[in-house]
């Protein structure tokens, strides 16, 4: 992970119901408006990071489907080999 040491902070206040503005010096690189942010808390710090929606589905796979996947892929390699498909 890269650090980014940037030398500008402000204090901004939080508001009645938890909202508070990120001051327009820091709202850069996908900090646009009507964007979507990751909110995280690590170590009593609070990290907001862009994040990009997709309009589809995405499956996370287990580690055992991924290894089968590969042990497949490495058989059918050395089948298309065999028959000269593949080099």
């Amino acid at each position: 992970m890269n650090t980014v040491v940037n030398d500008y902070q402000e204090i901004t206040q939080i508001q009645l119901r938890g909202n508070f503005t990120i001051p327009s010096k820091l709202r850069t690189d996908g900090f646009e408006e009507n964007k979507y942010i990751r909110i995280t808390k690590s170590d009593g710090k609070i990290i907001l990071e862009p994040v990009q929606i997709i309009g589809y589905p995405v499956r996370k796979y287990l580690d055992s489907e991924v290894d089968e996947f590969f042990d497949l892929d490495n058989k059918e390699s050395i089948k298309l080999k065999k028959l000269g498909l593949l080099k």
